[in-house]
């Protein structure tokens, strides 16, 4: 059975409980840019050369593999080249997940 129709931004409220993890990350990626009012304005990560991403995708790899262990889906298919553009829901994982501390190493 697949997800009821809703709004941009209304989220699960199974999602918006505890921390981010991989499991609620598109949900709650999707409601800070909503809160953000990115429009279409959103930091993005770019496969395509002539377009370079807004976003960090290093710092934003080691976001999902340190923290999260391992990739959401999104980042995923981005990853696999099924889309050329990600929209994250900031330029470094930092402003976007309080929890998260870059370690040194990658400053």
């Amino acid at each position: 059975m697949g997800e009821v129709d809703r709004k941009f931004g209304s989220i699960p409220m199974w999602a918006k409980a505890g921390p981010i993890s991989r499991k609620n990350y598109d949900y709650r990626a999707e409601l800070h840019g909503f809160l953000k009012q990115w429009a279409d304005t959103w930091p993005f990560l770019s496969s395509n050369k002539e377009l370079p991403g807004t976003a960090n995708e290093h710092a934003w790899e080691r976001y999902f593999t340190v923290h999260l262990g391992g990739y959401p889906t999104t980042f995923r298919m981005f990853r696999s080249g099924a889309l050329t553009y990600l929209n994250m829901p900031e330029a470094t994982p930092e402003l976007f997940d309080s929890s998260y501390v870059q370690s040194k190493l990658y400053q």
